[in-house]
């Protein structure tokens, strides 16, 4: 018989803790970030538009770290067909959150350049809501395609169970 190193069993418990709890103070601190932002009068510049951007992809990836666990528990009832679809969407919705907190910081530090480099400008230039709203979406655009090759290489690897890259690169 096979003895367990309890130590192993130690160090997996405490991952799998601190990763729960990385996701749900994640999530719930993001939740109000978006919230006080949402419900705020003064805090509707474009920075603040952008802020919220990084909130939501920061609030999907943590709905990914918690979404680790729910996999772990029903991969033995679940078919493959199903789990693999469960990792593209998975890794494919990461790389997108990710890329698009990339772009959204990226355009947030070059409002923020035209504001202190040319004051006068940006002040008579005002930029509202509906730029604001294409600007997003096209970051989530931009983002999506440059995500979506993963869902062609990542699957789950029954006899690991794991996702893994499944095709040659």
């Amino acid at each position: 018989m096979a003895q367990v190193n309890s130590s192993n069993v130690t160090n997996i418990n405490s991952s799998a803790t601190a990763t729960l709890s990385v996701g749900i103070l994640g999530f719930i601190l993001n939740s109000i970030l978006i919230w006080v932002i949402a419900t705020s009068k003064k805090l509707k510049d474009p920075s603040y538009i952008l802020i919220t951007n990084v909130a939501i992809a920061d609030l999907l990836i943590s709905l990914y770290v918690l979404s680790l666990k729910i996999q772990d528990a029903i991969s033995s009832q679940t078919s493959h067909a199903t789990l693999n679809a469960i990792c593209k969407v998975r890794f494919t919705m990461l790389s997108t959150c990710y890329n698009s907190t990339i772009f959204s910081l990226t355009l947030l530090s070059l409002y923020r350049f035209e504001i202190v480099s040319i004051p006068l400008r940006s002040c008579s230039r005002k930029i509202n809501f509906k730029y604001g709203a294409i600007a997003i979406g096209s970051i989530w655009i931009v983002s999506l395609i440059i995500a979506s090759p993963i869902a062609f290489i990542i699957g789950y690897v029954a006899y690991s169970k794991i996702c893994d890259i499944t095709q040659p690169l």
